[in-house]
């Protein structure tokens, strides 16, 4: 009896299981004591870096709110700010602000922009409609049919625009871009021709330019933007209109 009870296994694995999980739960507890102050530690630090993020970012977001919620947009088309609400529409353009010509005083709007702004962004699509004739001798006079842009009464762009259907290797159909200076503020204006076909209701070809001005340093509280063509007939044969307008200012 006393051979088959030295021989017997029976037991023998849960008696080392117990030793091996005692064995187990002594080191957990050995390692514990010694990264637990450290780890308490930098969870303070991280909680506190993240606390502090926290409070950036929603000051961050709370300002673009703010600077969002202070720009103006024409979206709602009734072209509230502009000296001069005229609404022109046709179905290929839409509700538009115009037409205007020549003979018409300049199109004006405030730009009111949010305290502290170091940049600001102007965006809109300028159309070119019907007969515009550039500086043909035969068809225009003075300084030809073009756009003067212009920042509280001072010319920051004019460029010259001709109808028919332009190509960006023509003289009337490439991209413009001019750069001015006024008063310690630098205004960057571009124009692309973005389309261009019979979009008014005329037998000539229109075109719709997007047109961008960058103001860099720009005046405290905003300025005044004008447009002014110096087109030499009426209305109904050369005119400009006014689309998609908005303002980006940080």
């Amino acid at each position: 009896m006393l051979g088959r009870f030295i021989r017997e296994e029976k037991g023998a694995v849960a008696s080392e299981w117990v030793i091996l999980t005692a064995a187990t739960v002594g080191i957990g507890v050995a390692v514990a004591a010694s990264v637990g102050s450290g780890s308490l530690s930098l969870g303070s630090t991280i909680s506190a870096a993240l606390s502090g993020a926290g409070q950036a970012t929603s000051n961050a977001l709370g300002g673009t709110l703010k600077t969002l919620m202070a720009l103006a947009f024409d979206e709602d088309e009734d072209f509230d700010g502009w000296s001069e609400k005229r609404k022109g529409n046709s179905d290929y353009l839409g509700n538009f602000l115009g037409p205007f010509a020549g003979s018409d005083a300049e199109l004006t709007r405030m730009i009111d922009l949010p305290p502290g702004a170091t940049e600001a962004k102007i965006e809109f699509d300028l159309l070119i409609l019907d007969s515009w004739d550039a500086n043909s001798p035969q068809w225009s006079s003075g300084r030809g049919d073009g756009m003067a842009l212009t920042i509280d009464g001072k010319e920051v762009a004019f460029e010259l625009f001709a109808h028919s259907v332009r190509s960006s290797s023509d003289n009337w159909g490439h991209d413009r871009e001019s750069t001015v200076t006024i008063g310690g503020t630098e205004y960057r204006t571009t124009m692309v021709l973005a389309d261009q076909g019979r979009m008014y209701g005329n037998t000539w070809p229109d075109q719709v330019w997007t047109v961008q001005v960058e103001a860099t340093n720009p005046p405290p509280g905003g300025f005044r933007f004008g447009l002014n063509s110096t087109t030499d007939q009426g209305i109904r044969d050369e005119s400009f209109g006014v689309n998609n307008f908005s303002v980006q200012a940080r």
